[in-house]
């Protein structure tokens, strides 16, 4: 049975249409039973330290399940005890979910609740403080959102695949989509808009577009060198998708949290800050752009090398025209092991996604501009009537390259890649 989702419209576009709700309500999808953990091939659960393990994205289980029937078995186990499973983060429940004596292999259904990001915590307590091996299956999922109480007819029933990066290509199925739609990622109303590459009534195919400043990625602590200095590392987090049917009653379906955004994986520590000031300009990045000079603290733009890392130099990107998606290679030398692409300005431009680095090469996907970016525009005349309008044309965007180790040093190449419009259509007055 589809997920039903909800619709919400614009009050300044329509009144009547899409303007309550319901309650959320969560239907049940039945699944091949497949197995989402299987402790026996790793550590098995030990007395007491808490576990968490993933289940959404896997097995076919979305982003957007908030309960999975399941059939766990443990296996093993040293002595007698139980195991308790519950929705990640949450206090921990008085009640276990399944029991067992000592070398006894026991199985039991369950129904499963599992938090925002559709993992699960899992805790063993055996009387010899021993351990035992845990297995789950899934055989079904509960999910669902808030649906609309009108006429609208616009429905989500889900996304493939369920997580990825920026630039990556994703399905968006359902029905009743108008001919003109917008996909938007994030808020249904300030989300980031994605570029449409394929469409039809039933499904939708986008680019996944760079999150907008509001949309936060959820972190968590890291040591990347293990000097005892600890930075922060982003992690997948999911993040809703949104279609607006644009002709005829103005109507919206949302899919709460249906698609998991992937960052860098890069653990980002506290700069050291430099032991001397330095003043001197440094010397050309290789592209006409000056190296700028440093101050007690790294700049966008700095003197090197420093700390060992030259500077970042750029020769060329092939091809050097695109659309949003484009895969594009960045040839030059000194890329760092961890490095930043950013389109547009070095520090405030748009984060391209990184498939693969070398020392002398970076293949991106071309993301969507950033928003001070704008297009350049000709006059044109669709249907000769004399009135002119304006078209989009391919305009130049700078491409940028930040070393992440060391210093961070950025080497550009101005406006060398001309970025292709996501339409020419001619808008006449």
């Amino acid at each position: 049975m589809p997920m039903k989702v909800a619709g919400a419209a614009a009050a300044i576009l329509v009144t009547a249409c899409c303007s309550s709700w319901a309650q959320p309500a969560l239907d049940f999808h039945t699944l091949t039973p497949c197995r989402v953990v299987d402790t026996r091939p790793g550590a098995p659960l030990g007395s007491s330290p808490l576990r968490i393990f993933p289940i959404a994205g896997v097995c076919s289980v979305p982003y957007t399940a908030r309960v999975v029937s399941a059939n766990l078995t443990v296996v093993g186990p040293t002595g007698s005890g139980f195991v308790t499973l519950w929705p990640a983060g949450l206090p921990e429940p008085s009640t276990s979910t399944i029991n067992f004596s000592s070398g006894m292999t026991r199985a039991n259904n369950a129904l499963l609740a599992l938090d925002d990001f559709g993992r699960i915590s899992a805790k063993a307590f055996l009387a010899d403080s021993g351990s035992v091996q845990l297995i789950i299956d899934v055989t079904g999922y509960m999910a669902g959102a808030p649906v609309n109480q009108c006429e609208c007819p616009l429905l989500v029933f889900g996304v493939s695949p369920f997580s990825g990066s920026v630039g990556q290509s994703m399905t968006i199925s359902g029905q009743s989509f108008a001919q003109y739609v917008q996909v938007l990622f994030g808020d249904a109303t300030t989300g980031s808009s994605a570029m449409i590459l394929a469409y039809s009534s039933t499904s939708i195919t986008v680019v996944v577009p760079s999150p907008s400043p509001s949309f936060t990625f959820s972190s968590e602590p890291c040591d990347a060198n293990g000097d005892g200095i600890l930075g922060t590392r982003l992690l997948p987090t999911p993040i809703s998708v949104n279609v607006l049917n644009l002709d005829g009653i103005f109507c919206e379906a949302t899919l709460n949290n249906a698609f998991r955004l992937n960052p860098s994986p890069i653990c980002n520590e506290p700069a050291a800050q430099p032991s001397a000031s330095v003043d001197t300009a440094g010397p050309s990045n290789g592209s006409g752009t000056a190296a700028g000079s440093m101050a007690g603290v790294p700049a966008p733009q700095c003197q090197c090398p420093i700390d060992g890392m030259p500077l970042p130099l750029i020769s060329g990107i092939t091809p050097s025209s695109g659309n949003l998606g484009t895969p594009v290679t960045i040839s030059g030398q000194s890329f760092a092991p961890h490095v930043q692409v950013m389109f547009g300005d070095a520090t405030n431009g748009s984060p391209a996604s990184i498939s693969s680095s070398s020392s002398t090469s970076i293949t991106a996907m071309v993301p969507q501009p950033p928003p001070g970016f704008t297009f350049s525009t000709e006059p044109c005349d669709s249907n000769a009537d004399g009135i002119f309008g304006t078209r989009l044309v391919p305009t130049p965007i700078s491409v940028n390259v930040r070393n992440l180790d060391g210093a961070g040093c950025v080497a550009t190449l101005s406006n060398e890649f001309t970025l292709n419009p996501p339409n020419t259509v001619c808008t006449e007055p």
